[in-house]
C-alpha cells in the first residue's frame, strides 16, 4: 500500500497504531510472525502483524481486502540500522508467515524481471527513452 491511497494508508496506519498500542509485548493471541537473516550484506530482522476481521465499513473493504498486514524490516550494515514498516492489503486470507513469504517472493520476481530487463534487452543501455530537446 502506498501513499497514493491516502485514505486506505491512513486506515491501516492507525489500525496498526491501536494494535500496537493494545498489544506492546506482541501478546500469543495475535496474528503474528518474525524471520531474521542475512541479505545484500546486510542483517535483517523482519516482522509481521496481520488482521483478518475487517469491518464491513472501512476502506480495506471496498477493496474487497481480506487481509490487512503490515510488515516492519530493521536492518543493520555495518553501524548503520534502518526500520521501514510497510502496509499490505490482499484479497486472500493469509497469515503472517503468509504474508512474510509473499512480500518476500515479490521482491525476488521483481529483482528477476529487472535482472532480465538489464541482461538480456539491454535496457540500461537503450536510449529510446531519452527525450531530445
Amino acid at each position: 500500500m502506498k501513499g497514493n491511497q491516502k485514505k486506505l494508508y491512513g486506515e491501516l496506519a492507525r489500525a496498526f497504531e491501536q494494535l500496537w498500542q493494545d498489544n506492546p509485548e506482541d501478546a500469543p493471541s495475535l496474528e503474528f510472525a518474525e524471520q531474521e537473516g542475512k541479505s545484500h550484506g546486510r542483517m535483517e530482522h523482519r516482522r509481521c502483524w496481520v488482521i483478518n476481521n475487517i469491518a464491513e465499513a472501512s476502506n480495506a473493504a471496498g477493496w474487497k481486502a481480506k487481509t490487512i498486514a503490515a510488515v516492519q524490516l530493521d536492518s543493520q550494515k555495518k553501524a548503520k540500522g534502518n526500520t521501514l514498516i510497510r502496509y499490505f492489503i490482499s484479497s486472500r486470507k493469509l497469515s503472517a508467515e503468509e504474508v512474510l513469504e509473499a512480500t518476500r517472493k515479490h521482491w525476488l520476481i521483481e529483482n528477476q524481471l529487472h535482472w532480465v530487463l538489464d541482461v538480456a534487452f539491454d535496457e540500461d543501455r537503450c536510449r529510446s527513452r531519452s527525450f531530445s530537446r
